[in-house]
């Protein structure tokens, strides 16, 4: 299939917050900042191993938006993403990274990078209206998750369901800069950190404790903070254990044009991220270990069963020792070596 850049813009028009840009934007934007790429199936587009640098609107084909579960980190599909939804802008407004998304089938994403993406909720205040004042499921999933991570009763929960359930009543509140009274916020919603600013005293996934007095909310430098409300009826399985808990927590190839068609390159392979390096075992270098000498070919094959024994704390039967010794086979070297320990 052959694709120009009229017909980015005609799709662009149709997404939600997008379709709110002046006609001359859109045709800008499509013409100097979209990027597209394909994914093959089964590849990643997205994982929250790592902040995105882009942001991806999904042009041709379906996406598994996946969740991890806080237990057992076994994969869960959250949802099935469709042309016109997009990918990263949870993890860049939150700029802290949640999703991970697989290729179901194979996709064409439009994508932006993440300063540009920023840069038009910046400046247009109904695109950043319809596109950052709401949560997703995604964010749900990934605050509850931490609040029942190291709760090993409460294993088994249907975490997708109760985020789905959860999200349908949520609210988003930004707090700017500086210091914001508590009695701000609705007090019939329990009130997430989601990420943005920086709270003080409050990470990301944490749980904001409103006094009954007078109190502030203080988001330090110069990026608002992302609060997520909560029903408090959609935290229920928490019930008798309301200790909330804390959660710490590549270059574009050059797209080749001809007669004014596009032929879409496939994206890189993200890097999967190196697993952390294994500590060698501390050694006792206290510890003595028997030591038994022996010349000759039967007495120091004798020798080495008589360490072996007494370092594992194990009868040796030492008859068996020099019968293994005389007999040159090796299944009768494993069947009489696998005797001596018995």
């Amino acid at each position: 299939m052959t694709y120009t850049k009229n017909n980015f813009a005609e799709f662009l028009a149709q997404v939600p917050g997008f379709s709110q840009l002046p006609t001359v934007q859109i045709d800008q934007i499509s013409e100097q900042q979209i990027q597209a790429w394909r994914y093959r199936i089964g590849q990643k587009i997205i994982s929250k191993e790592r902040l995105p640098e882009q942001v991806s609107i999904i042009y041709e084909g379906q996406v598994r938006l996946l969740g991890y579960d806080p237990h057992t980190q076994l994969p869960i599909t959250l949802k099935l993403l469709k042309p016109g939804e997009v990918i990263g802008e949870i993890s860049v407004m939150r700029q802290l990274s949640c999703e991970t998304a697989i290729a179901s089938t194979e996709v064409v994403c439009l994508t932006l990078t993440r300063a540009e993406y920023l840069r038009l909720i910046s400046i247009n205040q109904e695109f950043a209206h319809i596109r950052q004042d709401h949560s997703d499921l995604i964010e749900i999933f990934d605050i509850l998750s931490a609040q029942i991570a190291t709760n090993k009763a409460l294993a088994g929960l249907n975490l997708k369901e109760i985020s789905q359930q959860a999200l349908s009543r949520s609210q988003i509140i930004y707090l700017p800069p500086g210091k914001t009274p508590e009695h701000l916020l609705d007090r019939n919603l329990t009130w997430f950190v989601s990420g943005g600013g920086t709270v003080t005293n409050f990470p990301p996934n944490y749980c904001l404790p409103l006094s009954n007095n007078n109190g502030v909310i203080e988001v330090k430098g110069d990026t608002p903070a992302r609060l997520v409300g909560i029903n408090p009826t959609d935290l229920s399985f928490l019930d008798g254990n309301r200790n909330f808990q804390t959660y710490i927590q590549p270059a574009n190839e050059t797209e080749i044009q001809t007669n004014g068609q596009l032929e879409i390159p496939y994206a890189p392979i993200q890097e999967e991220v190196a697993p952390l390096e294994k500590v060698p075992p501390q050694i006792d270098r206290k510890r003595k270990y028997p030591i038994f000498s022996g010349r000759g070919e039967l007495l120091s094959t004798l020798a080495c069963f008589q360490m072996l024994a007494k370092h594992l704390e194990v009868p040796l039967r030492q008859r068996w020792c020099v019968v293994y010794s005389m007999n040159k086979s090796n299944a009768k070297k494993i069947f009489l070596f696998l005797s001596v320990l018995m």
